[in-house]
């Protein structure tokens, strides 16, 4: 991809709320997020999580 003129904007994460993804840009300058749920998590299960990284 990198050799294509995409860019690497953000490495792969887990996010707190339960998503895993990352971020690149492409060669129109387009940012682009992919993301998928790899937990599901119920609404206090995620604010729990914020307050407690």
């Amino acid at each position: 991809m990198i050799a294509k003129g995409v860019k690497l904007e953000q490495d792969i994460k887990t996010e707190y709320w339960g998503d895993r993804g990352f971020t690149v840009r492409d060669i129109d300058g387009y940012t682009l997020n992919i993301y998928k749920t790899v937990k599901q998590m119920t609404m206090d299960e995620i604010a729990d999580a914020a307050r407690n990284p």
